[in-house]
């Protein structure tokens, strides 16, 4: 045969010869056998054998048409870690994170529950590596807190010294252990503060002090089929973040059963531009989700899509500002599911002199709630609430009204609310009443409330009690 392979005419950075072209497929599997290993850096070397006493490096260090650095993978279990749900193998793990070069990894973790009792930092005990990965075998693969240990976050993604890059946990269970928090501090399964580029699939969390995610500081981070059952603040999202968060993605996240003191299903706030896309919470002590600034720092662009909450001791989705020096607008809630809630399906509520401005809620289904199915309320000064968009919305059996807008004190405003193509209808089959339709209180100026569809409600269909607000062509009124 006249070919001879080489490193440099098998390299798909090369132009590919004629020479190969004219080979058999069993000349070339000969040929290939028979290169020797230290020319193509054959892409797979280990650096130790696989008979157990040194398992835990796999160095794919050199593939056709890649020269970079070395790309490592480590089995923590050839760093001592055991996963036997008693040896404590916090060091172990953090070991063979620091043994991964700065250029980053993957850290493996085989079947097991792995007792932690300290923070795993991601980017090593001196916080210089990027791009590191830690890969589970899905819930077979278990971080558990340590027996008598208080609540501490369990993985730390990102460096408050340096930032992170392109840190990723993928196929884990988080078990906070709760019985065991005596102290009540509260802390995250996974804490995303300084990193960029982070991102959380297919895990799952239960019984932390905290929840399962704090991305407070984060830029640019992606949650996504995440689970947080179990929890004693927040599902996710941090309450009291000191600092924003830029570009926050959530896909397909839950929360469900929160426990005794729990606040929210997800607090998200303050920060700028957020996506939240199929969420869901089911029983939570108070709000299903909550959108909320700081002092000093406010919240933008967040989109809530197809997101659902059921059965909350508060509302399902909660939007308030309640500090003067921050603002909040733009906010859509579009294609959502709220019911069973014990004041309002969706609720935006202004205080101080904090605006909320320039929100739209379309598409959205709320039922059953006490107060109301979309909920307006201004109790302070200078309009708070205001150039907003209600519009396609299927409210019924919502207490109060389907939509309920009113202004507080005199000069307190709700104003500039275009209320459009709504159904608003007591439909009598629920187990509940609804009292009006669409139900604007005084202080409601210049909203326009037209062609909705008001029927059966036991009181009025629509009642203005506001200024110079247009009502017009609404079927049912």
């Amino acid at each position: 045969m006249g070919f001879n392979p080489t490193y440099n005419n098998l390299d798909e950075r090369q132009p590919m010869t004629a020479e190969i072209w004219n080979q058999t497929m069993a000349d070339i599997q000969s040929a290939m056998s028979a290169i020797d290993g230290t020319e193509l850096a054959s892409p797979l070397t280990m650096a130790g054998d696989i008979d157990g006493n040194d398992n835990s490096i796999y160095g794919f260090k050199r593939m056709l048409g890649y020269g970079g650095a070395d790309v490592c993978i480590r089995d923590v279990s050839g760093y001592g870690a055991r996963g036997n749900n008693s040896t404590d193998d916090t060091v172990a793990i953090q070991n063979a994170v620091d043994d991964l070069p700065v250029t980053g990894g993957c850290i493996v973790f085989p079947p097991g529950t792995y007792i932690i009792s300290a923070p795993i930092q991601m980017a090593g005990r001196d916080g210089t590596r990027n791009n590191v990965t830690f890969a589970g075998f899905g819930f077979t693969t278990v971080f558990k807190l340590a027996p008598t240990t208080d609540s501490c976050a369990m993985i730390k993604m990102g460096h408050p010294a340096n930032g992170t890059t392109g840190m990723h946990v993928y196929g884990v269970k988080v078990l906070g252990n709760q019985v065991w928090q005596t102290a009540g501090t509260v802390h995250y399964a996974f804490s995303m503060a300084d990193s960029t580029k982070a991102s959380i699939v297919n895990c799952w969390t239960e019984q932390m002090m905290g929840g399962a995610v704090d991305f407070e500081g984060s830029t640019d981070a992606r949650i996504e089929n995440v689970t947080s059952i179990s929890y004693k603040v927040s599902g996710f999202g941090k309450a009291g973040s000191s600092k924003p968060f830029t570009r926050l993605m959530m896909l397909n996240c839950l929360t469900k059963d929160g426990l005794t003191g729990s606040t929210n299903g997800f607090l998200i706030g303050p920060g700028n531009y957020a996506t939240l896309d199929q969420c869901s919470v089911y029983n939570s002590e108070t709000n299903g989700f909550v959108l909320t600034t700081e002092p000093g720092l406010s919240l933008a662009y967040v989109s809530a899509i197809g997101c659902q909450a059921f059965d909350c001791g508060h509302s399902g989705f909660l939007v308030t500002n309640p500090n003067a020096t921050a603002k909040m607008s733009h906010i859509t809630v579009s294609g959502g599911l709220f019911a069973n809630c014990a004041r309002s399906g969706v609720y935006f509520i202004g205080a101080g002199d904090a605006p909320i401005r320039s929100f739209t809620i379309t598409g959205t289904v709320c039922v059953k709630n006490y107060r109301a199915g979309i909920q307006l309320a201004d109790n302070v000064k200078y309009g708070c609430i205001s150039s907003c968009i209600c519009s396609n919305n299927d409210l019924g059996a919502g207490g109060y009204a389907g939509i309920y807008a009113h202004g507080g004190a005199s000069g307190d405003e709700v104003e500039m609310v275009s209320i459009t193509a709504n159904s608003c209808i007591d439909d009598g089959v629920s187990g509940a009443t609804q009292d009006r339709g669409i139900y604007l209180t005084s202080n409601t100026k210049r909203c326009t409330v037209v062609a909705n569809q008001v029927y059966g409600n036991t009181m009025a269909q629509i009642t203005d009690g506001g200024d110079n607000n247009e009502i017009a062509h609404n079927p049912g009124f």
